[in-house]
């Protein structure tokens, strides 16, 4: 079975454990990364 096939029916969960909170992106900083990767 793909993972995605049935999400509302059977459903299907995920766990993330993140080690480096520091890494991670703002909203809008993250807004911004999208926005450079799109205009590349």
């Amino acid at each position: 079975m793909k993972v995605n096939v049935d999400c509302y029916g059977k459903g299907w969960l995920i766990k993330v454990r993140v080690s480096h909170l520091g890494e991670l992106l703002s909203a809008p900083a993250y807004e911004e990364y999208l926005s450079d990767e799109v205009s590349d």
